[in-house]
């Protein structure tokens, strides 16, 4: 690929292991990304008021998300048979569409840096399923989900005493939305480690069954 040949470069420059230079370049671009999504989405909540679109929203990202991972799988060339089988997609994509359209109509009752600081603390209920399903995680691991899941909630508190408009229905459906995201990263994890599924396999059914489930 174009980038190979910089990335060697730059990992040999700055004592990196092989393959950690894409690894950081991908979690830049990540962050990066969810930067500029998350300014634009602000940026429709707040300057058009009386905004009741959020499924459509939700629906938005979820097509995105399946016309990228359609268009890398035809890219790469690769003509594998689909490694895990269609109920788990359809729980899989069912459990997508209700996070991401719980987490957006959440920002109808409660603003939307509320919405965004509660839902960083889904890492706790994530290690909560995991442990369900075998995972095991190291105390300092768990006391640092505790710590992000008790500072959303001391800041959702806060707001709910500075902003006039805050609805505690918001906080409802925050919580609701993570139930499902901690749901949808074990599917997730199944269907990688288990399955032996490809992450385009996974985000392009995943997405397009979430999808259609709004349809």
């Amino acid at each position: 690929m174009a980038l190979d040949a910089p990335l060697a470069a730059l990992e040999r420059h700055c004592g990196l292991a092989r393959g950690h230079g894409r690894f950081f370049l991908n979690a830049g671009a990540f962050i990066g990304l969810m930067v500029i999504s998350n300014a634009l989405e602000e940026e429709l909540y707040t300057n058009l008021p009386g905004f009741d679109y959020f499924k459509a929203v939700a629906c938005l990202e979820l097509a995105t998300f399946a016309a990228a991972a359609l268009l890398a799988e035809r890219r790469s060339g690769l003509k594998t048979p689909r490694k895990a089988p269609l109920a788990f997609y359809a729980v899989l994509g069912a459990s997508m569409a209700l996070s991401q359209t719980l987490g957006k109509l959440a920002n109808k009752y409660v603003n939307f840096t509320v919405s965004t600081i509660f839902k960083c603390s889904k890492a706790l209920p994530t290690m909560a399923l995991m442990v369900l399903c075998g995972k095991r995680y190291t105390l300092a691991n768990v006391a640092a989900a505790l710590t992000m899941a008790l500072s959303a909630f001391c800041f959702a508190v806060g707001a709910r005493q500075a902003d006039a408009d805050f609805n505690f229905l918001g906080v409802l459906l925050n919580g609701l939305y993570l139930l499902f995201q901690a749901l949808q990263v074990a599917l997730q994890d199944s269907a990688l480690r288990d399955h032996g599924a490809s992450i385009d396999e996974t985000m392009l059914y995943a997405n397009a069954i979430g999808l259609a489930a709004l349809g």
